[in-house]
């Protein structure tokens, strides 16, 4: 070392992933930080390592968000089967809106619209589902062919939902309306 040369602190010599993963083993539901550590594994390490970690890292927490994040990230790489099973896995550890929204979505893009359905009214049976959940039991209605649902479900959506969430909700009503009437 060369005089007047500043020695890294030790954090510093850590990797990037390194650094993420103790921030996530801090707070395990920080979504931003788990796809963030994700990426940085990614780019260390490859796809497998990256998704076996945070499998592993999944499997180790009780926390609802890992499972979640691996879901989306397996979905992105085209493990849709095995994507499923994750967000099942976040939503039977936090069974709300944003679990329910991301495994209803993940069960129609499967083709899996009854599953959806069953998941969504079994939901509404014990609390109330919102403007994303509601706009996914629509499609699932759609991808059964039952226009007439599909549409009491997007009218159950509060207005203070539907300004929130209106680019979400108008597309729904499009979908509807180029099924015809």
């Amino acid at each position: 070392m060369t005089a007047g040369a500043r020695r890294k602190s030790p954090a510093k010599r850590l990797s990037r992933s390194a650094r993420l993963a103790a921030r996530v083993k801090r707070r395990p539901n920080d979504l931003g930080a788990i796809y963030d550590w994700f990426d940085a594994m990614v780019e260390e390490n490859g796809r497998s390592a990256a998704v076996a970690r945070l499998s592993a890292f999944s499997r180790r927490t009780k926390a609802w968000g890992p499972p979640l994040a691996l879901g989306y990230c397996l979905f992105g790489l085209g493990r849709t089967k095995a994507g499923v099973e994750a967000l099942r896995q976040a939503y039977d550890r936090n069974p709300s809106e944003k679990t329910l929204y991301a495994l209803s979505g993940g069960l129609l893009v499967t083709d899996r619209a009854d599953e959806a359905v069953e998941l969504l009214l079994n939901h509404d049976g014990s609390k109330k589902i919102t403007a994303r959940p509601l706009v996914n039991l629509a499609n699932a209605y759609l991808a059964r062919g039952d226009r007439v649902k599909a549409e009491a479900a997007l009218r159950r959506i509060a207005a203070a939902e539907r300004e929130d969430w209106r680019e979400l909700v108008d597309s729904a009503w499009q979908r509807l309306a180029w099924t015809g009437s």
